[in-house]
């Protein structure tokens, strides 16, 4: 019997660990022979920390995700979501087309609230029930889901491929991806506790602390056209600005940076890429005599990012997402990290940089009914908001 690889299976009549007997996991990848000849599969098992345990034929069964995970809605669960709708969901690599789009299935989109997490163990983490919450970390560039159930969690995301790195929805959920740590902590279907999640907030609020340290050291001064005085103004809280002119100046500043940035987006998408000099593709390390990274987009130097601030973002980003920080999350700190926390967007009237959504997957709902829950659910959860 040949099992295709992402399979959802059950354990079952392990006599050297039984203790895994009874438990789901996937299906990684082709099984292989072991020295007796015998075919064994890797299983990533979603609970006991996400071990992976090579199975025969004879020690599990094809099933669905266990009952409780299953949205009434779709009548199946979002991990069987992204496997059944392969081509529109698993081989999506955008981020925040993925969560955009598993969103979608269920509500439509409703404005973010702000996600600021400085403080411990967020409401969300306690929120009882059955949700789904959408983390937009546009000030750097990356967007994920996160799936509560029972009190265990499961984080979705991709990544955009570029080189040799980037992953699939699919990949994520589904693939073979050991040697990434943050696969090895979040992905694989891997049911978390509270105090994982909690590890991974810590993260995202220590990300928030270097965008503010970066644009107040590095990136601010990089962007032209824009006075000293200005973008030293931009260097504080519009608490701490008295002069309602200046104000203005600085609110008319982030509309010029944010389309600076843009542009800067337009020609990395382009045929002049961006190319960071002092940073090894091969080792994915700094280059030991290199002082700072250098990013590049064709022959123009944008940023000179001293090396410990560039240490500190690239720890930060791969806990999160697995992978190194390339030009494009710099450019999306300058685009959406300045005031962050008092910037609005202008159609929507949703949160910038930092933004969340919740949604209820307890019950089954018109598609009007749960946009109208996911709002207020979203609005009661205020120690982040």
């Amino acid at each position: 019997m040949v099992v295709p690889s992402g399979t959802i299976v059950q354990v079952f009549g392990l006599k050297s660990a039984p203790k895994y007997n009874g438990t789901r996991g996937i299906i990684m990848s082709r099984g292989t022979s072991d020295n007796s000849g015998v075919i064994r599969y890797p299983i990533r098992l979603f609970n006991h920390n996400g071990i992976i345990i090579a199975a025969r034929c004879s020690n599990f069964k094809p099933c669905r995700d266990a009952k409780e995970w299953i949205v009434p809605p779709l009548q199946q669960s979002i991990l069987e979501l992204v496997k059944t709708k392969g081509n529109y969901l698993g081989n999506e690599e955008y981020c925040h087309i993925f969560t955009k789009k598993v969103w979608g299935e269920l509500s439509e989109t409703i404005p973010a609230l702000q996600l600021n997490i400085s403080k411990k163990s967020p409401d969300f983490i306690t929120v009882a029930g059955h949700k789904l919450f959408w983390l937009e970390l546009d000030a750097i560039g990356h967007h994920l889901l996160l799936e509560k159930c029972k009190g265990s969690w499961r984080v979705f995301q991709s990544h955009i491929k570029t080189r040799s790195v980037g992953y699939t929805a699919n990949e994520w959920c589904f693939g073979d991806m050991r040697g990434k740590k943050a696969w090895e902590k979040y992905g694989g279907g891997k049911m978390m506790s509270d105090g994982d999640l909690s590890e991974l907030m810590d993260t995202i609020s220590e990300c928030q602390c270097v965008v503010k340290k970066l644009l107040n050291t590095v990136l601010l001064d990089s962007v032209p056209n824009i006075d000293p005085e200005t973008i030293a103004c931009l260097k504080k809280t519009p608490r701490n600005i008295k002069d309602p002119m200046m104000l203005r100046r600085c609110n008319d500043a982030i509309v010029l940076i944010e389309r600076w940035g843009s542009s800067l987006m337009r020609r990395i998408q382009g045929p002049e890429g961006c190319t960071l000099i002092g940073f090894d593709y091969i080792t994915q390390r700094v280059e030991p005599m290199s002082s700072h990274i250098d990013v590049y987009i064709g022959s123009d130097l944008i940023f000179h990012i001293p090396k410990k601030l560039y240490e500190k973002c690239y720890a930060l980003y791969n806990a999160l997402t697995g992978e190194i920080i390339e030009g494009p999350p710099f450019i999306m700190m300058i685009r959406f990290g300045v005031w962050w926390e008092f910037i609005r967007d202008p159609d929507t009237g949703g949160a910038v940089g930092f933004g969340f959504r919740a949604m209820d997957m307890d019950m089954e709902k018109s598609m009007a009914e749960r946009l109208e829950r996911a709002e207020m659910l979203t609005k009661t959860i205020r120690n982040i908001a």
